[in-house]
C-alpha cells in the first residue's frame, strides 16, 4: 500500500481528465501518458504506477486500490464494477459529477460556519480586552472611589486579576492543553470526534453531511450494478456520526435478513 495522498481536487482532476480521453477513444496506456506530461507531485506518482501497473496486466481499479490514502473503497470499487461492466467511461463521468458535487456542498457547508467562527473570534477578542484593560482600569476607579461593588462585578475583578498577573502561566496551560488534545485526536480520534459530534449544533450538521454522503454513493454503487448489501457495507465508511454509521450497520442485516432496505430505514424515522 502507497502514503500518497490526494487532494479532492487533485483527485477529480485524475477522474474527471481519464474521463474526457477515454470517452474521445483514445487508449487508456494513451490517455494516462497524455495525464503524465502535464501533472506533478503525488498525482504524476499515481499515474506513472498506474502506467507500471497497466502494463503488467493490472487493472486500473487495482492499481487505485494500492493508494488507500488517496481512493476511498467506493471509488475503487465502482471503478471495478465498471471495468468488469465494460461501462468505465461512463462511470468515471459519474464520478466526477458527484465529486463536484461533493466539493460544491462542502465549500456551502464552510461558507455557512465562516460567520459563526468571525462571530466567535470578535467575541473572544472582546472578551481578552475586557479582561487586560478595560475591566484593570474600572477596577482602579472603584478602589479609589471606594464604591462598594456588587458580587457579579467582584468576580468579573478577580478573574481579571487572576489573568493579568498569570498571563505567562495560562498561555503556558494553553499550549498544554493544546498539544494534549492534539495527540488525543491522533491516538482516539474516533472519540474525539464522538464528543465534538455531541453538541446539538455540531450533531444536525453532521448529520446532514453523512446523509448527503450516504445517498449519492449509495446511489452511485447501485447505479453501477452493485449488490445492495456490498452498496451498504462501502457506503457506511463515508459517514463520520457513529449514530448513522450504526444505522447503515443495521439496516445492512435487515436486508442481508432477505427484508427490504425500506423497512430497515424505517425504524429510524428522525434520522
Amino acid at each position: 500500500m502507497s502514503t500518497f495522498n490526494l487532494s479532492t481536487q487533485e483527485k477529480l482532476n485524475i477522474i474527471s481528465n481519464l474521463a474526457t480521453l477515454l470517452s474521445a477513444g483514445i487508449p487508456i496506456l494513451e490517455a494516462v501518458d497524455s495525464l503524465l506530461g502535464e501533472t506533478k507531485g503525488n498525482t504524476s506518482k499515481i499515474l506513472l504506477k498506474l502506467k507500471e501497473d497497466l502494463n503488467q496486466g493490472k487493472s486500473i481499479s487495482q492499481s487505485f486500490g494500492e493508494h488507500t490514502k488517496a481512493f476511498d473503497p467506493v471509488t475503487v470499487n465502482l471503478i471495478k464494477a465498471a471495468e468488469e461492466a465494460g461501462t468505465l467511461d461512463t462511470t468515471l463521468k459519474d464520478l466526477t459529477n458527484s465529486i463536484k458535487k461533493d466539493m460544491d456542498f462542502i465549500g456551502k457547508v464552510k461558507s455557512a460556519l465562516i460567520y459563526p467562527m468571525l462571530v466567535f473570534i470578535v467575541l473572544l477578542a472582546v472578551v481578552i480586552l475586557n479582561l487586560f484593560f478595560v475591566i484593570p482600569r474600572v477596577a482602579t476607579v472603584f478602589e479609589k472611589l471606594k464604591v462598594p461593588t456588587p458580587l457579579p462585578t467582584k468576580i468579573l475583578i478577580g478573574i481579571s486579576k487572576v489573568v493579568t498577573q498569570n498571563t505567562i502561566l495560562i498561555i503556558v496551560g494553553i499550549i498544554i492543553l493544546a498539544i494534549f488534545i492534539y495527540f488525543i485526536f491522533k491516538v482516539k480520534k474516533q472519540l474525539f470526534l464522538n464528543i465534538i459530534f455531541a453538541f446539538p449544533l455540531i450533531s444536525k450538521l453532521i448529520v446532514e453531511i453523512d446523509l448527503t454522503r450516504f445517498t449519492r454513493s449509495f446511489s452511485l454503487l447501485l447505479k453501477s450494478g452493485i449488490p445492495i448489501d456490498t452498496c451498504l457495507e462501502l457506503s457506511q465508511h463515508l459517514v463520520l456520526k457513529k449514530q448513522v454509521q450504526g444505522i447503515i450497520a443495521n439496516c445492512l442485516k435487515q436486508v442481508a435478513s432477505g427484508q427490504n432496505l425500506a423497512q430497515g430505514l424505517k425504524l429510524y424515522p428522525q434520522t
